[in-house]
């Protein structure tokens, strides 16, 4: 509840300093903005990796220790390593052969009454079938791994507009180096 009043207090408040700061005015702010408009007006929120926006995405949903974590089986190593660090019990789930992303009815199979969210990762630029998650996990939280997906697209949608929170990165092997 502390980290939900906290993410809401941050969307509310206004970027008024015009310079580059760690508490996101200028450049950060503007990048935030940016990101935001290109993500149906999400908030966006600049961090220093994609294991801790993963991390705090899922910290924002609410997952805590003894929580399971559906992950993919076959996967980057940060979901799994962002679970854990919550105390949550990463579950792996077997891939989709088609897409080569977390197979939903692999996943609603894996769910037990502990299972607390499910991370889509969209790999090489192809998008997790998140509406499928969510119809066959329905009331389980869906955080977006985003980080090879960006400019992807699925039934119209951005990727990063398909869960309940979304995770982008940018650096070498992404479709943007920053």
């Amino acid at each position: 509840a502390r980290m939900r009043r906290a993410l809401a207090a941050w969307e509310q408040a206004p970027a008024a300093r015009p310079t580059s700061s760690v508490f996101g005015s200028g450049a950060i702010a503007a990048a935030e903005a940016a990101f935001s408009a290109l993500h149906a007006g999400r908030p966006a929120l600049l961090l220093p990796s994609a294991t801790y926006a993963l991390r705090v995405g899922l910290q924002a949903l609410g997952v805590g220790p003894g929580d399971e974590v559906l992950c993919g089986a076959v996967d980057w190593p940060s979901g799994l390593a962002a679970a854990a660090s919550l105390g949550a019990v990463p579950v792996g789930v077997a891939m989709d052969p088609q897409t080569l992303t977390i197979d939903p009815e692999a996943a609603a199979k894996a769910r037990t009454s502990r299972t607390r969210a499910v991370i889509a990762c969209h790999l090489h630029g192809v998008c997790a079938h998140v509406a499928a998650l969510r119809a066959l996990l329905p009331g389980v939280a869906v955080a977006e791994d985003a980080a090879q997906a960006f400019g992807c697209t699925l039934d119209g949608q951005p990727a990063g507009t398909l869960g309940d929170v979304a995770v982008l990165s940018l650096g070498p092997g992404k479709q943007i180096d920053a």
